[in-house]
C-alpha cells in the first residue's frame, strides 16, 4: 500500500516550501546578501514573526533551499540511472555536468557560503543537509557500480567525494562578475573556460581508471567466414 502523507505534513511541507520558494526567488534575482527574513516575508503569506516557528535564521532558510536542492539532484540522478541501461564515461559524465547546471543553486550556495550557512544553523538542520548529500553520494556510487562494474571497487567508492571537491573547486573560477572581469583583464589573467566545458572534461579525467563495459557487436553469419574445425 502505498504512503500517504496526512494532512498536518502536507501543510507543513507547504509551508517549508513557501519559504523556501521564496528564499530561491530573492537569491537567485539579488544574491546572498538580499536575503532576509524580512525579504522573505514580503513575499510569502507568512507575517515575519510565525517564519521563526520554522526557520531560527536566514542561514537556516537558506541551508534549507540547499537542501531541497540536494534532495531534487538526487531524484533526478535516480530518474536518469532507472531509464538508461547502459551509459559509457561521456555519456555519464555529460549527464553529471548537466544535473549540476539545472541545479545551480548548489554550486552556489556550496561554494561560497556553506560555512556561514552552517554555523547560522542548528544541529538538526545541519543533520538534514548532510542526510540528503549522503543520499546524493549513494545514488552517484549506484550510478558508477551499475554502468562501470568491472571498475575496481576503490575507484566507484572514491568518486563521488572527488567529484564534488573538483565541482565545488571548479565553480567559483569560472564564474565572476564584471568588476573581476575587468581586474583580471588589467592583470592579463585569462578567463577560464566555461564550467559546462571544464566540468565535463574534468569528471571525464577523474574516471580515467573506469572500466567501461565491453562493447557487444553482433555480426551476421556469412559463409565462410569461420574457420573450419
Amino acid at each position: 500500500m502505498a504512503f500517504k502523507k496526512d494532512r498536518a505534513e502536507e501543510q507543513l511541507e507547504g509551508r517549508l516550501n513557501e519559504i523556501l520558494n521564496a528564499c530561491a526567488t530573492i537569491y537567485g534575482e539579488k544574491g546572498f546578501d538580499a536575503v532576509t527574513v524580512k525579504a522573505i516575508a514580503e513575499r510569502t503569506s507568512f507575517s515575519r514573526p510565525s517564519i521563526y516557528n520554522y526557520y531560527e535564521t536566514k542561514d537556516e532558510i537558506l541551508l534549507g533551499l540547499l537542501t531541497r536542492e540536494y534532495s531534487e539532484w538526487t531524484a533526478d540522478l535516480q530518474r536518469c540511472f532507472d531509464g538508461a541501461a547502459e551509459m559509457d564515461k561521456t555519456s555519464f559524465c555529460r549527464l553529471l555536468t548537466r544535473a549540476f547546471m539545472d541545479h545551480e543553486a548548489i554550486l552556489k550556495l556550496a561554494t561560497t557560503n556553506l560555512y556561514v550557512l552552517e554555523n547560522g544553523s542548528r544541529e538538526e538542520r545541519i543533520c538534514d543537509f548532510k542526510v540528503e548529500m549522503g543520499k546524493a553520494l549513494d545514488v552517484l556510487k549506484s550510478g558508477t557500480e551499475k554502468y562501470f562494474p568491472d571498475t575496481p571497487r576503490g575507484e566507484t567508492e572514491l568518486f563521488p567525494y572527488t567529484m564534488i571537491a573538483y565541482v565545488y573547486g571548479l565553480y567559483p573560477i569560472t564564474q565572476s562578475t564584471p568588476k573581476q572581469d575587468r581586474a583580471m583583464e588589467k592583470a592579463g589573467f585569462a578567463k577560464a573556460a566555461s564550467f559546462e566545458v571544464l566540468c565535463n572534461q574534468g569528471l571525464q579525467r577523474l574516471m580515467s581508471a573506469f572500466a567501461e563495459k565491453p562493447r557487444i557487436v553482433k555480426n551476421k553469419y556469412r559463409p565462410g567466414t569461420m574457420a573450419e574445425a
